[in-house]
C-alpha cells in the first residue's frame, strides 16, 4: 500500500466532493411558496413590470393591452386565415378600442391606445405594430 498510495486519491476525491456537498451544497429547506394572483396596492402590470425589472420592456405594453381588455376598455378579436387549399393557416390577432378617452386610465395607460389607434383607426392587429409601437 505504501509503494503505490496514490491509487488512494481517486476514492477520497468522490468522499471530499460528497461531503463538500453535504456541507455547503445543498438548497436550504423552504416553506412553500403561495402565488399572489393581484396586483399589490392597486397597481398596474406595466408598474409592477418596471419595477420589477428597473425598466419599461415591451412585456410590459403586451400586459397593459390585456390589461386593458380584461377590464373593458379595448377588444381583442381573434382571426384565423387559412392559407393556399387548407394547407397551412395562421392565427392574428385584431385589437378595437371600445371606450374612448375614458377618465379612469391612468396617463401611462391613455398612452398604449394612443399609440395603437392614433393613425390606423379601430382594428389594429398587433403584428402591423411589429417594428413601430
Amino acid at each position: 500500500m505504501r509503494a503505490n498510495w496514490l491509487f488512494t486519491v481517486p476514492l477520497g476525491v468522490p468522499a471530499l466532493i460528497l461531503r463538500l456537498w453535504y456541507v455547503r451544497g445543498r438548497d436550504p429547506r423552504f416553506r412553500p411558496v403561495a402565488p399572489r394572483y393581484e396586483w399589490p396596492d392597486g397597481l398596474s402590470p406595466a408598474e409592477m413590470g418596471t419595477l420589477v425589472a428597473n425598466r419599461a420592456d415591451t412585456r410590459n405594453i403586451t400586459a397593459t393591452v390585456v390589461d386593458l381588455a380584461v377590464r373593458g376598455h379595448l377588444m381583442i378579436e381573434e382571426r384565423d386565415e387559412e392559407g393556399l387549399l387548407d394547407l397551412w393557416s395562421s392565427e392574428d390577432f385584431t385589437v378595437h378600442g371600445r371606450k374612448a378617452g375614458a377618465s379612469d386610465l391612468e396617463s401611462h395607460e391613455r398612452a398604449v391606445p394612443d399609440g395603437i389607434f392614433s393613425e390606423r383607426g379601430d382594428g389594429v392587429a398587433p403584428s402591423d405594430l411589429e417594428n413601430e409601437f
